[in-house]
């Protein structure tokens, strides 16, 4: 008797496995196709932007600024984006660049640099296809408010 039940045990047992595996093995295939569904429901679009400088109406993407650095707030969550400049000597060369921007509206401004000559205002942006330019990015100028 104790075999007996010792082998239903084990059949039960091998049996719920087995449907175990099937059913997580089904719902995994489907699981699969929902997700990736999903995903490209969800692509976002995002902008490329390149970033100068504004000084009593002159637009500038070129040019070395005491500035330590740029970034860019999104104006509905807050989200803060840091953008990439490069540096010679100590001081920003222009232009600078936001990578994979997504889509919306930005206040866009730079830090101030270390040694404080100058300061800068902000601007805002929204980004729409119909903002990008023939080399793909959206160029956006960051007001200088005063220079020592």
């Amino acid at each position: 008797m104790k075999n007996l039940v010792k082998n239903a045990v084990i059949a039960f047992g091998v049996l719920l496995t087995i449907t175990s595996f099937s059913t997580s093995e089904t719902t995994f295939t489907d699981n699969t196709n929902l997700t990736n569904k999903g995903e490209n429901s969800k692509k976002q679009e995002t902008y490329q932007l390149k970033v100068g400088t504004t000084y009593n109406g002159v637009n500038s993407m070129s040019g070395s600024y005491d500035m330590g650095g740029i970034y860019a707030t999104d104006v509905n969550t807050g989200a803060v984006y840091d953008g990439y400049i490069t540096y010679s000597n100590g001081f920003a060369q222009l232009p600078g660049y936001f990578n994979d921007l997504p889509a919306g509206t930005y206040e866009i401004t730079a830090y101030q640099g270390q040694g404080g000559w100058v300061g800068y205002g902000s601007t805002t942006v929204t980004l729409t296809p119909s903002s990008v330019g023939q080399d793909g990015y959206v160029n956006v100028y960051i007001p200088i408010a005063w220079v020592e």
